[in-house]
């Protein structure tokens, strides 16, 4: 049980507070050395990354009632319609750095208009980026809980390794959330870097393409039906 909570306490810590080169790294509140801390470290993110843990805590909602209600939510909470999950992007440091330039627009994939002219358009940017802030703000709070993941401390590790611990903050996460684990802000600093990406250029698409029309005839009837709604 001892070597248990041991390895508890300096997986925590390292999560929770920073990502350093593990050979430099000394857990501050119990002794145990670098191979000790690596180890256990390589355990626990290899556990929480196994299908039948990470499925079970991170999951989309695929049952007609789990996307009934999460649509529901969404409209009940934003006003836009058919929204069943929202995608935004955040840095997580490492070495190399590696970061996407966009979304291309898509039926089931709804982004904002680069450079909108009538009312109409500029209207159905201020919802969905009302919306998206849901996902900004999931974002931000997982940062502030697990700060290893925070702009300015880089995970000193391959991108496969990074993904790893990236996916089992995600979990622990989940498991704070579903058994009211409090979110200590006093401890994030205002000059802390959250990593929050801000409006992006939207992928340049062919037009020819046909997920890409499809998307954007799709865009135009929701364009409309918020507009007429809000307007008419």
């Amino acid at each position: 049980m001892e070597d248990l909570n041991r390895s508890y306490s300096s997986n925590i810590e390292f999560f929770g507070y920073w990502i350093i080169p593990v050979s430099n790294w000394q857990c501050r509140f119990i002794d145990l050395s670098q191979s000790s801390v690596s180890r256990c470290i390589s355990e626990v993110v290899e556990a929480i990354n196994q299908p039948e843990i990470f499925n079970e805590w991170v999951k989309f909602p695929s049952t007609l009632n789990e996307l009934t209600e999460a649509d529901n939510g969404f409209y009940r909470e934003t006003g836009f319609p058919g929204v069943i999950g929202c995608v935004d992007c955040t840095h997580v440091a490492i070495v190399p750095p590696s970061s996407d330039s966009g979304y291309p627009l898509r039926k089931w994939l709804l982004t904002p208009i680069s450079n909108p002219t009538t009312d109409a358009e500029k209207y159905y940017n201020q919802k969905q980026m009302s919306t998206r802030s849901i996902i900004e703000c999931c974002n931000g709070v997982l940062k502030m809980r697990f700060r290893c993941l925070l702009k300015d401390r880089t995970l000193h590790y391959k991108p496969e390794k990074a993904s790893l611990i990236i996916n089992a903050c995600i979990v622990l996460h989940n498991m704070c959330i579903t058994n009211n684990v409090p979110l200590y802000e006093h401890d994030i600093s205002v000059h802390d870097d959250l990593g929050m990406m801000g409006n992006q250029e939207i992928l340049v698409d062919n037009i020819r393409n046909l997920d890409l029309a499809i998307g954007r005839q799709h865009r135009n009837k929701i364009i409309t039906y918020l507009f007429q709604r809000h307007f008419v």
